[in-house]
């Protein structure tokens, strides 16, 4: 799918979020958001969720509640893996939110 997508926060290392649009704003909207939350010095919780807004959602829920959240848990566990066989210090614990 493609859409249009406008940056609305980034604070390096702790959150970014982007907005995505198909056609104009209104139509369906997806606020993404990526949080990094320390729990302690060598844990930090990874949480990943998405908005959606707009007068097509009720008729996408369907693919929302599938493919997309199938595709989410996917990139989430991807992550993990990598994260954890990298060696960083950091390991994630991985919520999906939203």
């Amino acid at each position: 799918m493609r859409f249009r997508s406008k940056i609305l926060k980034l604070v390096p290392p702790y959150e970014f979020s982007w907005l995505g649009k198909v056609g104009v704003q209104g139509i369906f909207d997806g606020e993404h958001i990526f949080e990094l939350k320390p729990i302690d010095s060598n844990h930090t919780l990874f949480v990943h969720r998405e908005v959606f807004t707009g007068i097509m959602v009720p008729f996408v829920s369907r693919m929302l509640d599938g493919d997309t959240k199938r595709g989410f848990m996917e990139m989430n566990v991807a992550l993990k893996e990598r994260v954890e066989h990298t060696g960083s210090p950091i390991t994630s614990n991985l919520a999906m939110m939203g």
